[in-house]
């Protein structure tokens, strides 16, 4: 489903636009004045105008007094972004386009860096030289290893995890809770009946130890009496040859009856696998996609999928490059809850999730 901005969201926008536009000077107009100007509730203008004293837009001047506007008649400061992607389709995902077009409106430029984190696989040495050589810029890292989070985290260049595995890193981060949303569907599929449940991940997730999510993946089949081992989260070379001699495998004996797929990317690939076996069982594997992607839409029967908020987490990007710009070192974490979206698991009616 389409993530659409909200009523606070869109009275930021256009207050912010007004503000480096130069509309106002000196004081910003007070809260009943917004009101009656843009025709939205109080909490809603209030908000906003919080949203962009933290942007450094302006500047409280305690209870019941006017703002203090500090960025009329300029516009917002310019930064470099550079964006490590983690592989080369990301620059066609409708995730990554948003954000680029949010950034360029916010006045800054955005530039994809020439190689992504599948290329340099995810090579702390390679990443650092490519730095070296693009200096004077901030950087987001598209779900980033480790190795390489930790390396930027320490590093004297401005660097936001956009996802990735940032766990007890001081860097600022971007991320998504899946872990009760993963664990909800695995309920899901043990009540209706299903036990032989295999997720499918990428390599810097189950190495060199599995992420939480996955960790919370393997203890909720255990809860659910369903024994683990590989055949859960098998191991594959990421290669297109190497993630069909996994599919292969799995099917060999014992075909899955549902498959967690934790990178959209993928979700074709199993789809392509699944047309061409004979095997009846392959028509009948239910599949759930860690993330939305708007292909979804066209699925029929509809496809199970974990859900989360993709538009306070683009505003959150946009607001730490702007903070970034102005001078400020921001390195806090931001988080947003994923619910299950359920379809139908075939041959079965299904209940909503409670």
């Amino acid at each position: 489903m389409l993530q659409t901005a909200t009523i606070t969201e869109q009275v930021t926008a256009h207050l912010r636009t007004a503000l480096q536009q130069g509309r106002w000077t000196g004081l910003m107009p007070g809260r009943n004045k917004l009101v009656e100007e843009l025709g939205v509730n109080g909490r809603m203008i209030e908000r906003a105008l919080e949203i962009l004293e933290q942007e450094g837009l302006l500047v409280s001047q305690g209870q019941g007094k006017r703002r203090r506007i500090v960025a009329a008649n300029m516009p917002a400061p310019h930064l470099q972004v550079e964006v490590i992607l983690y592989e080369q389709t990301d620059a066609l995902d409708n995730f990554m386009l948003e954000l680029t077009q949010l950034l360029k409106a916010a006045g800054h430029s955005v530039n994809i860096a020439p190689k992504t984190m599948v290329e340099l696989r995810h090579n702390q040495p390679a990443i650092e030289a490519m730095v070296r050589e693009r200096p004077g810029r901030a950087w987001i890292l598209h779900a980033g290893s480790h190795d390489v989070v930790k390396w930027f985290a320490d590093a004297p260049v401005p660097a936001f995890a956009l996802f990735g595995v940032t766990n007890g890193i001081d860097i600022a981060t971007a991320a998504v809770d899946k872990v009760a949303a993963v664990r909800e569907a695995v309920r899901w599929l043990a009540r209706t009946g299903q036990q032989r449940i295999v997720m499918l991940t990428r390599e810097e997730l189950r190495r060199p130890d599995f992420g939480i999510t996955l960790q919370n993946f393997l203890e909720e089949l255990e809860n659910q009496g369903i024994r683990t081992g590989h055949y859960n989260l098998p191991d594959w070379q990421e290669t297109r040859e190497g993630f069909h001699q996994c599919l292969n495998e799995l099917f060999k004996v014992t075909p899955p009856a549902a498959i967690i797929i934790d990178d959209t990317a993928l979700i074709s690939g199993v789809l392509n696998f699944l047309n061409q076996q004979k095997n009846p069982a392959a028509r009948e594997v239910t599949l759930i996609a860690t993330d939305y992607h708007p292909s979804f839409d066209w699925f029929s029967p509809n496809i199970t999928f974990i859900n989360w908020n993709r538009r306070r987490i683009l505003n959150h990007v946009v607001r730490w490059v702007n903070k970034v710009a102005r001078g400020k070192d921001d390195r806090k974490l931001f988080v947003t809850e994923a619910k299950v979206v359920t379809g139908r698991v075939p041959g079965l009616q299904v209940q909503a999730l409670r």
